[in-house]
């Protein structure tokens, strides 16, 4: 659905632009410049504008929200308070847009509607932005879940293994045990940053723990190579 946000816009703005079209149609219709027949003029162009804002309202702004709290629901890589909290904020959004459709009914002029499609179209970009950032941030976080799986299935196991093999023939090995246990800290501090990025509802707060667990896991690498390093020597 983000992926399609430009042409949305664009068939919005196509569509007020046949606002324009039937108020030039409507104006051409009738040679008469009576008071009443001027007055009838504008009430059809009124209307004809009214109309096709509130087009734009279901298909555009409000059918679209409703298919995305549908994506959102459904998604299970999102955390619980993440999607709760995302849910909660489509549902005011869907209100908004409700009330702001609502004005179109007491909109005296054109240029009354063309504001209020404005102000809707700018707040629908933003919260689709939003959302669509917010997904990003996820696939990042299965990105960085897969190299933590690596580090402790293959490489801390792998080492794990060889010091113990070492500690049974003898050998010191208590250096690199610690710097093992720093790395196994790493990564836990690590998994709870992305708990976190999973469960914020702003894309500069999961920004910011994605930050934070990329850290851990840099941090934990280099205790991991200096442990391997050291082990070389033995």
């Amino acid at each position: 659905m983000m992926k399609k946000l430009s042409l949305y816009v664009v068939t919005i703005l196509v569509l007020l632009v046949v606002v324009g079209a039937t108020v030039t149609s409507v104006s051409a219709q009738g040679p008469s410049t009576t008071p009443t027949s001027v007055g009838t003029q504008k009430a059809a162009r009124l209307e004809a504008a009214r109309s096709v804002a509130a087009k734009i309202f279901d298909n555009h702004f409000l059918n679209r929200l409703n298919a995305l709290r549908a994506k959102v629901s459904a998604n299970d890589r999102l955390g619980t308070e993440a999607k709760q909290a995302l849910l909660r904020k489509i549902d005011a959004e869907i209100t908004w847009f409700t009330s702001k459709k609502n004005e179109l009914a007491t909109a005296t002029t054109i240029a009354e509607l063309r504001t209020i499609v404005k102000d809707a179209r700018a707040r629908f970009q933003n919260i689709a932005k939003e959302v669509r950032l917010l997904y990003i941030a996820r696939g990042f976080v299965v990105s960085l879940e897969k190299v933590i799986t690596n580090l402790e299935n293959n490489i801390i196991a792998k080492i794990e293994r060889k010091l113990t093999e070492l500690s049974n023939n003898g050998v010191d090995v208590s250096v690199e045990r610690a710097l093992v246990a720093k790395a196994k800290a790493e990564v836990v501090e690590a998994k709870s940053e992305l708990v976190l990025t999973k469960n914020s509802v702003t894309f500069e707060e999961a920004k910011k723990h994605f930050e934070a667990a990329k850290g851990h896991v840099k941090s934990a690498r280099q205790d991991l190579k200096e442990a391997l390093r050291s082990l070389k020597n033995k």
